[in-house]
């Protein structure tokens, strides 16, 4: 995680990077949030199979 920030804050100074991510994955969520990512959006993902889920945005503001 550490390695493609850095890459992405190189490449894109000054921007954000996000991520979508259910929001039943807890683990992931710990991750991100541990890896400095904050909450940015909050809402349902629906599927062109007939159901939604719910899911987070997580974005990290790059240096």
């Amino acid at each position: 995680m550490r390695r493609g920030l850095a890459w992405a804050a190189d490449e894109h100074p000054g921007k954000e990077v996000y991520l979508e991510v259910l929001r039943a994955n807890t683990r992931a969520i710990a991750f991100y949030e541990r890896h400095g990512a904050r909450r940015t959006d909050e809402r349902m993902c629906r599927f062109p199979q007939g159901f939604e889920l719910a899911e987070l945005e997580y974005a990290w503001t790059l240096n």
